[in-house]
């Protein structure tokens, strides 16, 4: 068998990756489905049928991968899960550095025991206080232990991914115990800090935090920078993956094989830049997927191999899933795994060179062509599961410039990687760290003037919503991308006209999406502790009611915009609550543009939104949105509630309980669905909607609930699965949960 270690490697992550959206139910029995497999080709192969050692291999892999996915799953997720309670006494260690968010400090920590009991799993601590603790260090305390994403499932798979399966609240009498000796990975992150201060003084300002991202996967660009990139589809850049290792590297590599002629010291040394880097990258998926790989062609050249890439990349998959299954469910591996899987399947082999053969040079003309055809085609290669993935992993927009994109913006990003690396090694030398500063800073503002340029063109992009066109689009997208490369590897017409007549059948299928999308009004809630905003969407449109009086509801609103591409908000509506709790609006305005700000308050209280804002004047206010829908908004001294109306169907949104039926204007609650964010008031038939949503802290949905019901003639909380036939019933959890489409 030529590659065995790609084979094995990839069938396990494989493996692992589909059963971790699978009941874990099915993966004891999936394991013996595939023993029995290995076991009747084991008998084949061993009879003389060689041609059956691949089947072979596969199906022993995935025996092995759905066993270890299994035990995983029964020994150590639910065991953890079972640690969960309050006022738990807590032994723990720190193994990460202490981030601020949304107003609350999270750390991240090693349990050593709970209650007495002897653990060894990974959790976050979050406070509402900072502890300023060092890598090492041992807390001593009490808390409340609760599975993390408990009421959001995405969010919940995410953490399962990573490893991480609890959360610690309301730390208390809490004490730190510095270790004898500092651990190492402090000093590695002093060392990480170290770069980014450094980058920071040469390139003050949105530059350096464009080298913090790209050199170290550092967020901490502007929301609207960070957002240009998203809608390039270039965020890639800020994942620390093969582009970043292999420069690095190489770099490395060829200036020490300058200085040290045949001798192994340049590999020796470069493996172990490349482990350092890893640790300085806090050893995320793809670092390490980069990083086995280039040690593996690394370790060939110690002993004069040359090692096959396919192989390196089966390496690697078995070092990062085995130890840890369920890591196979993380998007950011998938996404690493299958870009450099796409590439190494389907690029044309190297031809080594015929002596007897003397080409002319190629002219610069012919030079740039032949650059600009084999990005389009690593492009095109990186692409064929690229696409697929993120059609079935996110919910979020796809820009369909991407190819074009990559092969403008990418190739520059290359020399400003370089220049973040070179900038941070000659630091302590001021005049040369100054000249770096001085050549980066204008490549630099121009990079990021292009990217926002660029980014405010229009072009489309594509918005999962309906699952039949998503699954359908993503096997356009992977059977048009084999085709073309077979077009290209077998020189045969009927290749490219096979991908030519799927590329022609995606038309109408992205034709009814997008009308489809740009017809569909998305109500999406954002829940956080104090309160409920609302997100309107349709195409690129995008009104947001209310903040929430949070922080942390803002966040939300900026993680549902960056999941549709959205450039900015078209109007935002500003309720009472949060001109009492300003913090939510403040944040907003100053990271998202808003085009129209609208306020329910008539005084002073609001005058922080902006130097001119619109008022939602008391009584009844009616105005077109966009084409197509119509808002009405009912403003009283303490309360609002506001009216969506599209040709199709309609929405009454009520944003707290002292909004009364009664002092609205007639009909002005008659709609198919009804969103609160608390229980229903009081006089309203709730039997007239087809859709219910209410949002409120998790304690209090049964009660809200068994009152819905009640008023729907519904007596018992066991009919939920059986609803009354025309009205859905559904509660919104902490977080964002797009939950309701309109058709207009």
């Amino acid at each position: 068998m030529a590659r065995p270690f790609a084979v094995a490697g990839l069938t396990v992550l494989f493996v692992c990756a589909v059963l971790f959206f699978l009941p874990e139910r099915i993966y004891g029995w999936v394991a013996v489905f595939f023993g029995l497999l290995f076991a009747a080709f084991a008998v084949l192969t061993a009879r003389g049928h060689k041609g059956l050692r691949a089947v072979t291999l596969v199906s022993f892999c995935g025996a092995v991968a759905a066993a270890a996915i299994f035990v995983q799953a029964r020994l150590v997720y639910y065991p953890t899960l079972s640690l969960q309670g309050d006022g738990a006494q807590i032994t723990a260690t720190v193994i990460g550095r202490e981030e601020a968010r949304y107003g609350r400090w999270y750390t991240e920590l090693r349990l050593d025991s709970v209650n007495g009991r002897d653990v060894y799993v990974k959790a976050r601590l979050s406070a509402t206080t900072p502890y300023y603790p060092a890598y090492g260090d041992v807390l001593t305390f009490s808390g409340d232990i609760y599975p993390l994403g408990e009421t959001d499932p995405g969010i919940a798979e995410s953490y399962k991914a990573k490893g991480m399966y609890l959360g610690v609240l309301h730390p208390a009498h809490l004490t730190v115990t510095k270790p004898y000796i500092e651990h190492m990975f402090e000093y590695i992150l002093k060392i990480r800090d170290y770069t980014l201060d450094t980058l920071d003084r040469l390139f003050p300002g949105e530059p350096g935090q464009l080298l913090q991202g790209m050199l170290l996967g550092e967020e901490n660009l502007p929301y609207a920078t960070a957002n240009a990139f998203r809608r390039l589809g270039i965020s890639h850049l800020f994942a620390v993956s093969g582009l970043h290792m292999s420069l690095l590297a190489w770099s490395v590599y060829r200036a020490l094989a300058l200085l040290f002629r045949k001798s192994r010291f340049p590999a020796v040394f470069t493996i172990l830049f490349v482990l350092f880097f890893m640790a300085l990258t806090g050893f995320t998926a793809s670092a390490c997927r980069a990083g086995i790989m280039m040690m593996t062609l690394l370790v060939g050249k110690l002993f004069d191999r040359n090692a096959d890439s396919l192989n390196s990349l089966g390496f690697a998959a078995l070092l990062l899933v085995l130890p840890n299954p369920l890591s196979a469910g993380a998007a950011g591996l998938q996404l690493s795994f299958g870009c450099t899987l796409g590439i190494l399947l389907f690029r044309k082999p190297p031809v080594p060179p015929d002596p007897t053969l003397m080409k002319p040079k190629p002219s610069f003309g012919e030079w740039a062509i032949q650059s600009v055809a084999a990005s389009l085609r690593t492009t095109l290669f990186a692409s064929a599961f690229f696409v697929p993935i993120c059609l079935l992993r996110f919910s979020g927009a796809i820009p369909l410039i991407t190819p074009l994109t990559n092969l403008l913006l990418v190739p520059p990003a290359s020399l400003l990687l370089l220049i973040a690396a070179v900038g941070t090694l000659v630091s302590p030398l001021p005049v040369l760290a100054n000249a770096v500063s001085a050549l980066g800073l204008p490549l630099l503002r121009l990079y990021l003037r292009v990217v926002r340029s660029v980014s405010a063109l229009p072009f489309p992009s594509l918005l999962p919503q309906n699952r039949f066109p998503l699954v359908t689009l993503a096997v356009l997208a992977m059977v048009i991308c084999v085709f073309l490369v077979l077009s290209y590897f077998r020189r045969a017409r009927i290749w490219f006209r096979l991908a030519a007549f799927c590329g022609v059948l995606s038309v109408p299928v992205l034709s009814l999406y997008g009308f489809a999308n740009a017809r569909t009004l998305t109500l999406t809630l954002l829940a956080a502790d104090r309160s409920t905003s609302v997100l309107v969407s349709q195409g690129d449109r995008n009104l947001l009611l209310g903040v929430g009086g949070s922080s942390m509801t803002a966040s939300y609103a900026e993680q549902a915009l960056e999941h549709r591409a959205a450039a900015g908000l078209d109007a935002l509506v500003v309720p009472h609550c949060d001109a009492e709790y300003p913090a939510g609006v403040i944040q907003l305005l100053r990271d998202i543009p808003v085009t129209k700000t609208l306020s329910a308050v008539a005084d002073d209280a609001a005058s922080y939104i902006s130097p001119a804002y619109g008022t939602l004047a008391q009584g009844l206010t009616q105005s077109i949105l966009w084409d197509g829908v119509q808002f009405a908004a009912f403003v009283t001294k303490d309360s609002i509630a506001v009216r969506l109306q599209t040709t199709a169907s309609s929405a009454a949104i009520l944003f707290d309980a002292a909004c009364k039926p009664s002092a609205l204007p007639q009909g002005f609650l008659q709609a198919d669905t009804l969103v609160c964010f608390a229980s229903p008031p009081e006089g309203l038939d709730l039997q007239t909607y087809k859709t219910i949503l209410f949002s409120c802290p998790a304690t209090a949905a049964k009660n809200i609930l068994q009152t819905i019901l009640s008023r729907l003639h519904v007596p018992t909380l066991s009919r939920l699965q059986e609803p009354p036939p025309t009205t859905y019933i559904g509660f919104a959890g902490y977080g964002v949960s797009p939950v309701i489409q309109l058709v207009s």
